[in-house]
């Protein structure tokens, strides 16, 4: 804690820079002496991460998989971008939506951020015959980092094993 503030909400609260730190204890009779000061600390949003790994579930969806990322502040989320080669779209994971750049709401992207210990998701109602990549993101308590590179290209096609799937109906009517 510095002056009963916690670590990484004093990390929130401050521009992204290198810092470093030196530490005095209380007690009832008063302070102490100060310390050393501590070596450097960068305090700043993630790099990129790896590229994450995409495969066709179906002839509509992808399966999109990562590994954990690690920076010297904690992880509290990813974002998965998906694009098509003319638009970009940002999956949300509340509602398991596909949204477009025009679609959000500004000062709202935290409610896209996929919780941390989640390492895959599968993207629903793709256009069947498209082509599609995708980028990661990983964000801290200072910010959304970079985009990672995109992952292999992937066409999505119904294969000759679903085609012999029966249709699925659902009716959800009471």
């Amino acid at each position: 804690k510095i002056g009963g503030t916690s670590v990484s909400s004093w990390a929130s609260s401050c521009c992204p820079g290198a810092y470093r730190a030196r530490v005095a204890a209380q007690n009832r009779i008063g302070w102490g002496k100060y310390s050393a000061f501590s070596e450097r600390m960068r305090l700043e949003v993630p790099m990129a991460p790896l590229a994450p790994a995409v495969r066709a579930v179906d002839g509509t969806s992808l399966r999109v998989s990562w590994k954990p990322f690690v920076c010297q502040l904690p992880i509290v989320g990813y974002s998965v971008f998906v694009c098509n080669g003319i638009s970009v779209c940002r999956y949300c994971p509340d509602s398991g939506a596909l949204l477009q750049q025009t679609d959000m709401i500004a000062g709202e992207e935290d409610v896209f951020l996929i919780p941390t210990l989640t390492r895959s998701v599968v993207l629903h109602g793709l256009a069947s015959g498209g082509e599609y990549h995708v980028q990661l993101a990983a964000s801290n308590e200072i910010g959304h980092g970079a985009l990672s590179l995109p992952s292999q290209l992937v066409r999505l096609a119904d294969t000759e094993e679903m085609a012999l799937w029966p249709p699925l109906r659902i009716d959800l009517t009471p």
